[in-house]
Order: structure tokens, then sequence, then C-alpha cells
């Protein structure tokens, strides 16, 4: 039987305009595999990082972190 580690997960969310974006941070850090660890292969992940990104007019990419306070009690649905 095989598994793998998910050490995270990480989902870029492409705005509307397509110069912005908001990438998404979920860590695991554990086993997705009947046969080792807790061997559970279903996990529930919460986001810790949360960073706008933008891209400005001379075309660098601007990135700012969410405040993590900010983020509690949000439902993730992505």
């Amino acid at each position: 039987m095989s598994g793998w580690h998910l050490e995270k997960v990480e989902i870029r969310r492409l705005l509307e305009d397509g110069e912005c974006s908001t990438l998404y941070t979920f860590p695991c850090r554990r086993w997705m595999a009947k046969g080792e660890g807790d061997g559970a292969t279903v996990r529930e992940l919460v986001p810790q990082k949360v960073v706008e990104e933008i891209v400005t007019s001379d075309g660098e990419v601007q990135t700012t972190e969410v405040a993590g306070d900010t983020l509690d009690g949000k439902d993730f649905c992505l």
C-alpha cells in the first residue's frame, strides 16, 4: 500500500482584474496513508497564511500578508 506525506497545500486565486491574486497556504505536515502515521486519508486544513499579490505598472509583484486575526472564523471554500 502506498501513501504520501503532505507538507502543505498552496492555492492561488486569480482575481477578476487579472492583475491581482490571493495566495492561501494550508499547512498539513502529515501522512495521507492508511499504513502511515495515524492512518487517516482525509484532512481538514486551516489556512496559516494568506498573501495578497498585486502586479504593479512596472511589472513587479507587490505582496502583503493578511493579518492572522482576520482569518479567524472565515469559511474557505476554494
